[in-house]
């Protein structure tokens, strides 16, 4: 037997204890009728096809949580302007009163002769009463060929707002050098918390297709005029 007693409280559940199950697998090792090597065999079958079952509903239930997830995904921003030259500091038009879920933030980027020091990262940082309470950043690396690059914002709770910029070091000052760097196809997606989409999802299956809860998107005009100034100065 085991070191550590994980049986008795199973078979006291049933009004046995540990001497009625000794015997019983006594019993059993000695027959030859029904040996005890076919009743194992046959456990193991019954567990199989239950970690079978298991697996399959699981499976389910992920299809289902995507598909939940995927319903209810919204593209609150997006632009096809290559932004080439001067890659400064480019901040995406602010995000207010962010619902909790998911941002992901994604973007075309070259750097086919990009002669930069230092990191580049797309920022964030989460605003409550004019105060930072969440923050994090996203590196990514020269790329040869146009790559797409990926970043997701996990929001917890609500916030005021939510403020998203690139960060690209100054082009080194070379009269020779041509900077091909490039950002294009900006796009921030919205995933509502796993939770939430599911609910949803089902009472629209149920009560029928209505969307039951609004843009987290504010578009505020002036924000977004401004995020679109220099340094983002060459374009095409």
């Amino acid at each position: 037997m085991d070191s550590v007693d994980i049986y008795t409280p199973i078979l006291q559940r049933y009004g046995y204890d540990l001497r009625d199950f000794e015997h019983t697998i006594a019993v059993l090792s000695i027959r030859k009728s029904n040996p005890l090597t076919n009743i194992l065999d046959g456990v193991v079958e019954d567990i199989n096809g239950r970690e079978a079952q298991a697996s399959e509903l699981y499976r389910r239930f992920q299809k289902f949580d995507t598909l939940a997830l995927n319903h209810f995904a919204d593209t609150i921003y997006e632009i096809d302007t290559t932004f080439v030259s001067s890659l400064g500091k480019y901040r995406l038009p602010k995000i207010f009163r962010p619902k909790a879920g998911k941002y992901v933030v994604t973007f075309d980027y070259t750097s086919t002769l990009d002669y930069r020091i230092g990191t580049r990262t797309l920022q964030y940082k989460s605003y409550n009463n004019n105060r930072v309470e969440q923050e994090n950043q996203f590196w990514f690396n020269r790329s040869n060929n146009k790559e797409t690059m990926r970043s997701e914002i996990l929001i917890p709770s609500r916030y005021d707002s939510l403020v998203i910029k690139f960060n690209i070091p100054k082009l080194e000052k070379k009269s020779d050098i041509v900077d091909s760097s490039t950002i294009s196809n900006i796009r921030i997606i919205y995933y509502p918390k796993i939770e939430t989409a599911r609910l949803n999802y089902i009472q629209e299956l149920v009560y029928g297709n209505q969307r039951l809860t609004p843009k987290p998107f504010d578009n505020d005009t002036d924000d977004i005029a401004d995020s679109l100034r220099p340094p983002f100065i060459g374009r095409r």
